[in-house]
C-alpha cells in the first residue's frame, strides 16, 4: 500500500460529511458551550461503546505500551461527572447505536479501522476545540501525549492495510459519519 494513500483518500472522500457533522446544532452547542448537559451525557454514553469495541478488538497491545490509547476511561471520568451533576440515573443506549456496536463486533479488523480514524483523531482534533468549551467535563480530550496517540492511530491505520481493502474502508468511515449526524440528531430532537 502506498503510504498515506487511505489516509488521503479518507480526509478528502469524507470531507463533506466532517463539514456535515461539524454544523449539526448539537456539535455547535458544544463548540460554543451552550450545550446542555444532558445532551453531552447521552452522546458520551453513546460513544463509549464504541470505543470499547474498537479498544477491545484492534488495540489491545497498544493500550499496552500508551494507556492514552484507552479512551474509555476518559469518556467513563466525564460520564461520571455529569451523572453526578445532573442527578440522571436512567441512561439510554440508543437503538441506532446498538446496531451500530453489534455491527463492529462482526467486522473484519480492517474496517474497523474507519472507527479508529474517525473517532480517535476527532478527540485529539476537534478535541482541542471543544475541551476548552465543554470543561470541566472535558477528560475525553485529555493526554499526557496527545501526538503520540495520533503518531500510533496513523501508524495503525496504515499497518497492513491492504490496497484491495481502502474502497470499503473509505465507505465504512462515510457511513460512521452518518451514524454519527444521525445520533446527533437524535440527540438534539428528543
Amino acid at each position: 500500500m502506498t503510504t498515506n494513500n487511505l489516509q488521503t483518500r479518507l480526509k478528502e472522500e469524507t470531507a463533506e460529511l466532517h463539514r456535515t457533522s461539524e454544523q449539526h446544532p448539537l456539535m455547535q452547542s458544544f463548540v460554543d458551550g451552550s450545550f446542555k448537559k444532558e445532551h453531552l451525557l447521552e452522546l458520551l454514553i453513546n460513544l463509549l461503546p464504541i470505543y470499547q469495541v474498537v479498544e477491545q478488538r484492534l488495540l489491545q497491545k497498544e493500550i499496552l505500551e500508551n494507556t492514552d490509547l484507552k479512551r474509555s476511561t476518559f469518556i467513563q471520568k466525564d460520564i461520571d461527572k455529569l451523572i453526578q451533576d445532573t442527578g440522571i440515573t436512567t441512561l439510554k443506549i440508543r437503538d441506532i447505536t446498538e446496531r451500530w456496536v453489534a455491527s463492529s463486533w462482526e467486522k473484519n479488523l480492517y474496517t474497523l479501522k474507519a472507527d479508529l480514524y474517525l473517532r480517535w483523531l476527532a478527540d485529539f482534533y476537534g478535541g482541542r476545540i471543544l475541551a476548552k468549551s465543554q470543561a470541566p467535563y472535558n477528560e475525553t480530550y485529555q493526554s499526557k501525549d496527545p501526538m503520540a496517540v495520533i503518531t500510533t492511530v496513523r501508524y495503525l491505520l496504515d499497518k497492513d492495510t491492504p490496497d484491495t481493502l481502502i474502497d470499503n474502508i473509505v465507505n465504512q468511515t462515510k457511513a460512521f459519519f452518518q451514524f454519527h449526524i444521525d445520533l446527533f440528531e437524535e440527540i438534539w430532537t428528543s
